[in-house]
């Protein structure tokens, strides 16, 4: 897995590396991104005082002179901490980033100290065993809280020396992926560089495509999609994504997880075999509600014909649903 979170725990380790080491260490830290900009929020990236670095904040002449900003303040003895917001246009009076995508970023540099070498532990700690956290930083001084109840990521701007920014770790969302074939595979490879927790399941061995998944943090083999009703810990904020072999397949996972409140369910299928599918379910006792809920067939409708542009389509309405803001 290489996605968002990962990249930020490389630099973080690299950070504590450093102070262990006694070394001056810089970080760079993307607070917000508007319009069109290279890096967004959450990137980030570490140099130290024999400049090997680590990460990016978006590349371009706009990282050049940050970093170029660094290592002249990284041969200083005195404490540094400074927010650079960065206006990408030729036309800029102040604080052009010699950049012209007519967007704009702000840049946290702040020069770290063997006094924080506790703060930044627990930050690598929070990220390696996926236990929820918020970093925080305001004028001067960055902070970590273990207990990130009822706080969500946000960057409150008034100047340059009066800003609050809270960015929340969270464990990666999971998706369930019934079914272990071609298009399984090429969602989970997706899904995987998006940052998802990537399960899939399958009742056949030795299935090649199951075998090449390296993509997925865990391949279970089951006797029967009946078994889903036990062996799979899918909880309410996972989401589910049925792609089974077959029409009787889809059938039998569709009711072994029909009592689980998931985020989000979807079946693969063409429309013709969906509409059969949920006759006979309604039939069986499904009501309209728990078939609404179903978003069948799966996937933005982009006229997807391989598994590759399938699995476009689904972890777009996957990522769709994920950011859908919640409701007061």
């Amino acid at each position: 897995m290489y996605n968002m979170v990962q990249k930020q725990l490389s630099v973080w380790r690299f950070i504590e590396k450093n102070l262990v080491e006694e070394r001056p260490v810089m970080l760079l830290y993307v607070l917000e991104s508007r319009g069109s900009s290279p890096g967004r929020r959450g990137f980030c990236m570490a140099i130290n005082d024999r400049h090997e670095m680590q990460g990016s904040i978006g590349g371009g002449m706009m990282e050049h002179k940050l970093i170029e900003l660094a290592k002249k303040r990284l041969s200083d003895t005195e404490e540094f901490s400074v927010l650079k917001p960065q206006v990408h246009k030729k036309e800029a009076t102040e604080n052009r980033s010699g950049m012209i995508c007519s967007g704009e970023q702000y840049v946290y540099l702040h020069l770290f100290t063997t006094d924080e070498s506790a703060l930044v532990a627990e930050m690598v700690s929070s990220i390696e065993n996926e236990i929820e956290g918020a970093l925080r930083i305001v004028p001067g001084k960055i902070s970590f809280l273990s207990d990130p109840v009822r706080l969500h990521t946000s960057f409150e701007y008034t100047s340059e020396r009066a800003f609050n920014y809270t960015e929340v770790f969270r464990p990666s969302a999971k998706v369930h992926v019934i079914g272990g074939g071609h298009c399984s595979l090429a969602l989970s490879r997706l899904l995987d560089m998006l940052g998802f927790d990537v399960i899939v399941y399958d009742d056949r061995e030795d299935l090649q495509t199951m075998n090449e998944n390296i993509f997925a943090r865990d391949k279970k083999v089951l006797n029967s999609y009946e078994d889903l009703r036990t062996s799979a810990h899918i909880n309410d904020t996972d989401f589910v994504v049925i792609m089974t072999f077959g029409y009787r397949t889809d059938k039998i996972a569709l009711k072994a997880i029909r009592a689980r409140p998931v985020k989000y369910l979807g079946l693969l299928g063409s429309k013709k075999k969906i509409d059969d599918l949920f006759d006979e379910l309604t039939n069986e006792g499904f009501t309209k509600e728990d078939l609404i809920k179903i978003h069948a067939p799966v996937g933005l409708e982009i006229y997807s014909k391989t598994p590759e542009e399938i699995a476009v389509s689904i972890a777009a309405q996957i990522i769709l649903e994920r950011n859908k803001p919640a409701r007061d």
